[in-house]
């Protein structure tokens, strides 16, 4: 199979009839004028561990005392479709305070080094999830001793920083009100059709640069998230931390979000520490894990030009069905793995919630808006399923529409924006394969919402919600599914769009890899 863009693979090729597979993440990455496939497994060379067949450089030393590099060498720009030639960019990363002690390749992607900590292990990941990205994990083993909060600290020392940007210091009420402004206007231009939802996203990055703390180096400082920027053409060349937090091994896993402290020091380097609360320390299930992620460009948020996840209705107490499938949404997520598509029951009679959808959306723009669809097909993968009412009516599986108010991010609004617009034969709970693809082979209507030209948008409804008939009430019960999501890591349980078509005389669509005007057409940027 021949790639074609960061997000498609050309399955078959007969003249201008085409069959590709499209996924809501990255999965190859430019190297030269060539797409390959991304493949995050380190080798052995020498005294590190390299990985070097995706959109960033990665090396980790033998020792947990050394410094591994990071370099963004990306060439394409996902969001504008041009090619990138600014330098690469590299970023050194040491962890302070561990034991010298070797490494270890714990899987092809995982390099950890036991014990190099008191309480626990020092572990490097290239996760392939909705975009490849670097993980600094820490297992901790064992409650640590002490009665104060964890604090874990690297060295960062990027080759150069012309501006290092907090997206999520602590705000004033009045810079909060200043970005919920900025977010309520681009909406109205979206819904009144005055933009489109490229524009919205590009004009949001601008807006958050603009925003954002100029950190001037003098003072530690307490954030969620912050990037530098290292080139002047803002957002072509950077890094990004991600909000950092902290699991436990529960069998409902807690999770909470961390702070992330940094400094500047008098040599340049960015002193950056995880802060994990004692409070959670105390009670949690371990081992206990925390990360702090690195992106690299455009920012620490934005990652990709889809999204996929679940958003839930969650009255307190619960409501009547009625009630529960009209709500406007309680929360969603977008970054999990395992996003539920599940239904459940109060204690109280005739009382249900929560209620679980799952939306999904992938990136269709390299198809071409002058070609001709002649087929699809939309494959997810059950982790597992389950039905514990009793009730003539089954949970089956029912592909619908979906409209986020954005394509990167789910937010709980969402949640009343998926529509019981079929786009294709629902699948019947008894013929849902648990650990495997299922498909559903899109008709006229599911068709139609392939954009050609930008993003489509589907969402997945529980029978009992697309038909808007309750199951019979039962104290405490729940039916449904898991699904997986492209954060998983790999691609062999991504949600995938399969679409047969034919391209325009004139060679049709983005898909072709020519070169014109000294970039690259039909692709996209695979960056971290």
């Amino acid at each position: 199979m021949t790639a074609i863009t960061h997000n498609a693979t050309l399955i078959s090729e007969i003249g201008n009839r085409r069959v590709v597979d499209i996924r809501g993440k990255w999965v190859n990455w430019l190297d030269d004028q060539t797409w390959k496939p991304i493949d995050c497994s380190f080798v052995e060379v020498g005294n590190r561990f390299e990985c070097r067949t995706g959109p960033l450089t990665i090396t980790v030393p033998k020792r947990a005392d050394g410094v591994s590099e990071i370099v963004s060498s990306n060439k394409w720009d996902v969001f504008n479709k041009t090619q990138i030639n600014d330098p690469d960019y590299l970023v050194g990363v040491k962890a302070e305070g561990v034991s010298l002690v070797g490494a270890a390749m714990e899987a092809a992607d995982t390099i950890a080094f036991p014990a190099a900590y008191p309480f626990g292990d020092l572990i490097y990941r290239l996760r392939h999830g909705r975009a490849p990205r670097c993980e600094k994990l820490i297992r901790i083993a064992a409650k640590p001793s002490g009665s104060a909060d964890l604090r874990i600290s690297f060295t960062l020392t990027p080759d150069r920083a012309e501006a290092i940007l907090s997206y999520d210091r602590m705000l004033t009420i009045a810079e909060r009100d200043d970005r919920s402004q900025i977010g309520i206007e681009l909406k109205n231009k979206l819904t009144n059709n005055q933009t489109d939802i490229r524009d919205i996203m590009r004009e949001n990055l601008r807006q958050r640069a603009l925003m954002a703390d100029r950190w001037n180096g003098q003072r530690k400082e307490q954030h969620q998230s912050f990037g530098f920027v290292g080139h002047q053409v803002a957002g072509r060349r950077g890094v990004g931390f991600k909000p950092g937090f902290a699991w436990d091994s529960s069998p409902i896993t807690r999770r909470i979000p961390i702070v992330l402290e940094i400094e500047k020091k008098p040599n340049g380097s960015i002193s950056l520490t995880k802060i994990v609360p004692r409070s959670f320390l105390e009670f949690a299930t371990y081992p206990v894990f925390t990360d702090t992620t690195s992106t690299f460009y455009p920012d620490a948020d934005t990652e990709a030009t889809s999204v996929d996840g679940y958003v839930r209705e969650n009255p307190a107490g619960g409501a009547a069905f009625a009630t529960l499938i009209a709500g406007s949404g309680s929360t969603a997520d977008d970054s999990g793995t395992g996003p539920t598509l599940r239904l459940f029951s109060k204690g109280t009679s005739s009382i249900y919630g929560p209620l679980d959808r799952v939306i999904t959306l992938f990136d269709t723009s390299s198809i071409g808006s002058s070609s001709t669809i002649n087929s699809g097909t939309l494959s997810i993968y059950f982790q597992s399923k389950s039905d514990n009412f009793t009730s003539t009516a089954d949970p089956d599986a029912c592909l619908v529409s979906s409209s986020p108010a954005s394509n990167t991010a789910l937010a709980a609004s969402d949640f009343a924006t998926v529509t019981s617009t079929a786009q294709a034969t629902s699948i019947a709970y008894a013929s849902i394969t648990a650990s495997a693809y299922n498909n559903f082979t899109l008709n006229a209507t599911g068709l139609a919402s392939i954009s050609k030209s930008g993003v489509s948008k589907y969402g997945i409804k529980i029978g009992f919600d697309y038909l808007a008939t309750s199951p019979t009430w039962q104290s405490a019960k729940s039916s449904g599914f898991v699904v997986s999501s492209s954060e998983n890591s790999g691609t062999t349980q991504d949600p995938k769009l399969v679409v047969d078509f034919t391209a325009s005389a004139g060679g049709g669509g983005q898909l072709v890899n020519r070169r014109l005007n000294n970039s690259l057409i039909g692709g996209k940027l695979a960056s971290c």
